[in-house]
């Protein structure tokens, strides 16, 4: 388990909202002063694989932080499907059956803006430990906000794509509709940029008017940043909305992911 990020340390007064996410190999928490619309006191940890010490270790991590009035968790992983409203019922176990997790929570988000239902599993001992420290969290799951929240671009075809450490993720929005939402792994740049190229011909996107708009763990100097000029021509970070991050002089879009989920506060 690895610190990768530690921003502020200041006094968080009482009324603040603790946002959490989780996935398969970080987790990132901070404090929202919905007066100020800032995020403070953010800790971003990696780790190779999320295990029961790991998890307990970082939960007493955001519990010595202050004393929060709402508690917001968002799931991360991968276990997750969208589905019309229309065709959903509280019946559906289509993430059951597509993911036969045994040993997880079924959970799901109502998107009625995009007309969705997310509909999503958390693994069973950190959902149980979350609402032992925080009996009134809430949850949700981190395709929500990315929909829900505009990245500051219009282009009708666009590919949001999120890096943590080992995983990326992939928003497809295409003439008004989501079309797509997954998560893969890559071990080198150039595993983004494949998973990118076959996305876009396997949904026929507009190649040359398709937007990339990327956020996360990404730097304009990076090996994969240059790789992505090599193939798409409009290659973005994505603006964050009215919200800021304390204390900070990294990139704005290092915390896309955090800042939506405070929007959607």
């Amino acid at each position: 388990m690895k610190t990768l990020f530690r921003i502020g340390d200041v006094q968080i007064i009482h009324g603040s909202t603790l946002i959490c996410e989780w996935g398969d190999d970080y987790c990132c928490f901070a404090a929202y002063d919905r007066q100020t619309k800032t995020l403070q006191n953010l800790r971003y940890i990696t780790f190779d694989c999320l295990t029961n010490s790991i998890s307990s270790n970082i939960l007493e991590q955001i519990k010595k932080e202050t004393e929060y009035d709402k508690i917001l968790f968002c799931s991360c992983f991968s276990q997750a499907i969208l589905m019309p409203i229309k065709t959903y019922s509280q019946d559906n176990l289509f993430v059951e059956r597509l993911y036969n997790e045994k040993d997880a929570v079924a959970l799901r988000d109502n998107i009625s803006e995009w007309g969705m239902i997310n509909s999503y599993h958390i693994p069973t001992n950190l959902y149980k430990k979350i609402l032992t420290a925080f009996p009134l969290a809430c949850f949700s799951h981190v395709y929500t906000p990315s929909i829900k929240i505009y990245n500051g671009f219009a282009a009708e075809s666009q590919v949001a794509v999120y890096i943590t450490p080992a995983n990326f993720r992939v928003i497809v929005k295409n003439k008004g509709q989501v079309q797509l939402a997954q998560m893969y792994t890559y071990h080198v740049p150039l595993d983004v940029v494949y998973y990118l190229i076959k996305i876009v011909e396997e949904i026929e996107l507009p190649k040359d008017d398709t937007f990339i708009i990327l956020s996360g763990l990404i730097e304009q100097d990076s090996a994969l940043y240059k790789e992505m000029h090599q193939y798409f021509l409009n290659v973005h970070f994505a603006l964050p909305p009215n919200i800021s991050l304390l204390n900070n002089e990294l990139p704005q879009h290092f915390f896309t992911s955090m800042y939506n989920l405070a929007a959607c506060e």
